[in-house]
C-alpha cells in the first residue's frame, strides 16, 4: 500500500506549494487509520525536501513515477521513497531510497549494523545500505509484479545530514554498500545521487509501475523457496550432519530407471530434486551427501534429527482453516494407500477416516523425529516455503487428530 504517490512534476509543486508534511499526515490516516508523531512528521518535511531538491534537473523526467511510504505487505516494513521510470534501453526500473536524517554514526562488529542516535539514546540499527537492499530483496521476493514483470530494483540510502567520514562508509559495510549505495551530505554527493537516477531513469512512465508494484500479488518468485531451503536447511547440516529434506508420497520415480530425471519437480519454485532411494537406501539419514536429496518420509522413522525441511504434497491442503486430505494426489506407487478406491466404495465414512488418517501420519512422523524445529513447503498453489516455530504450530495443530506414526508393514 502506497500512501503518496505522483509524477516527479506534481511532488515538486506540492513541495513548493503545501505542507507536505500535513497532505502525508491526512493521506496516512486515511489510508491506515492513524497519524504519526511530531518526529515523523518532522522527518518527512526535511528530507522530501531534500530530495526534491535532487529531483531538480530536467534531464529527470517529468513524468518519473514518485511514491512516498510504501508499506511492504505483511511485513510492517516502509520504504520512504520510490522513483519509477525506464532505462535508455526502455526496460523497467524502480530507484529505492532509505532517507535518513542522520548526522553521525560509530562502527560495531556486528554485521550490517551501526550505532547511532535514535531518538535520545544511542541504539543499533541495521545500516541504511543494507536496510534500502532489504526492502528490495523482499518485493523481488514476493511481490509478484516485480520478479515476474521484469522489473529491476535499484537501492540507495540518501544521508542528507550526514557529513562523509570513515564510519558510514566504512569497509566493514561494503557488502551492502556495493548493493545500495549510500549518498551524503553536500552538493557533490547530491549530484552522485541524481546521476545514479538518471543512469536507471531515463524515460518517465507516469506512474504505471507504481500501479503494478501496488497491486502486484503476494507470491513467492520461483527461486526463493528453494533459497530458503538452503538457508534453513543445507546450512544448518554443516554444524552436524542432522539436517536433511523429506516429501509426501506425491512424486513417482523416474530417476531409478533414468539416472539424469528428476523426481520431485515444482515448476512454481524452479525446484527439482531426486529420490534418496537409489544408493543410500536406510543409511541417507547419516549420509552427508544426502542433504542434496529428498528422503521419503517412510525413510526416516524412527530417526532424529535436528532440523528437517518437509515438501507437503497435494494430497494434504488446508483451506479456510479445513484440513482436506486427498489419496488421489499420492503417486500410482504409493503402496501404503493400495486398494483405496475400492474401500471407498464399499465403506465409505470409514474408508475417508482411514485414508486421512494416513495421509496426516505422513506429515506427523517428521515432527517426532525433529527435536528442534520445522520448515514445511506446501505445494498448492505454490505456497512459500515456511519455516521455524510459528507455522511449524500451524502444522501441528491441523494434524492434531492425528495418532503416533506407526512403522510402515
Amino acid at each position: 500500500m502506497i500512501v503518496y504517490q505522483a509524477t516527479k512534476s506534481q511532488f515538486l509543486r506540492q513541495i513548493q506549494t503545501t505542507d507536505i508534511g500535513e497532505h502525508l499526515q491526512d493521506e496516512f490516516q486515511k489510508r491506515l487509520g492513524r497519524r504519526v508523531g511530531v518526529s515523523e512528521l518532522t522527518s518527512w518535511r526535511l528530507s522530501l525536501q531534500s530530495m526534491a531538491r535532487v529531483l531538480l534537473d530536467d534531464e529527470i523526467p517529468a513524468d518519473t513515477g514518485i511514491a512516498i511510504e510504501y508499506n511492504i505487505p505483511q511485513t510492517g516494513k516502509r520504504v520512504d521513497f520510490i522513483l519509477t521510470g525506464r532505462g535508455p534501453d526502455g526496460s523497467p526500473n524502480v530507484v529505492i531510497v532509505e532517507l535518513k536524517q542522520w548526522e553521525s554514526a560509530q562502527l560495531t562488529e556486528k554485521d550490517g549494523v551501526v550505532l547511532t542516535q535514535l531518538g535520545r539514546a544511542l541504539q543499533e540499527t541495521s545500516h541504511p545500505s543494507y536496510q534500502a537492499w532489504s526492502y528490495a530483496a523482499l518485493l523481488e521476493g514476493f511481490n509478484e509484479a516485480v520478479h515476474e514483470g521484469g522489473l529491476t530494483l535499484q537501492p540507495c540510502a540518501y544521508l542528507h545530514n550526514y557529513k562523509p567520514d570513515d564510519v558510514i562508509q566504512h569497509d566493514w559495510y561494503a557488502p551492502y554498500i556495493e548493493k545500495a549505495p549510500v549518498f551524503l551530505k553536500g552538493d557533490v554527493e547530491k549530484q552522485k545521487l541524481r546521476e545514479f537516477i538518471k543512469r536507471h531513469v531515463k524515460y518517465g512512465d507516469d506512474v504505471d509501475l507504481l500501479y503494478k508494484i501496488e497491486n502486484g500479488r503476494i507470491r513467492p518468485s520461483k527461486m526463493l523457496a528453494d533459497s530458503l531451503l538452503r538457508m534453513l536447511i543445507a546450512e544448518k547440516n554443516k554444524v552436524n550432519n542432522k539436517s536433511r529434506v523429506v516429501a509426501g508420497y506425491c512424486w513417482k520415480w523416474p530417476s531409478k530407471k533414468d539416472p539424469e530425471a528428476f523426481d520431485i519437480v515444482i515448476p512454481e519454485h524452479d525446484y527439482r530434486k531426486r529420490w534418496n532411494l537409489d544408493k543410500d537406501s536406510s543409511l541417507w539419514i547419516v549420509a552427508p551427501d544426502s542433504i542434496n536429496e529428498v528422503g521419503c518420509i517412510h525413510t526416516c522413522q524412527g530417526l532424529e534429527v535436528d532440523y528437517i525441511g518437509v515438501i507437503v504434497g497435494d494430497d494434504f491442503v488446508v483451506r479456510n482453516g479445513e484440513v482436506i486430505c486427498r489419496p488421489e494426489k499420492r503417486a500410482a506407487s504409493d503402496k501404503s494407500i493400495f486398494g483405496w478406491k475400492q474401500l471407498l466404495k464399499d465403506k465409505p465414512a470409514e474408508g475417508k477416516r482411514q485414508l486421512d488418517l494416513i495421509v496426516k501420519n505422513t506429515y506427523s512422523s517428521p515432527l517426532v523425529q525433529c527435536s528442534l524445529s520445522l520448515s514445511e513447503s506446501c505445494c498448492e498453489r505454490a505456497r512459500p516455503l515456511r519455516s521455524e516455530t510459528r507455522d511449524s504450530w500451524e502444522l501441528r495443530s491441523a494434524l492434531s487428530e492425528c495418532p503416533p506414526p506407526q512403522e510402515r508393514p
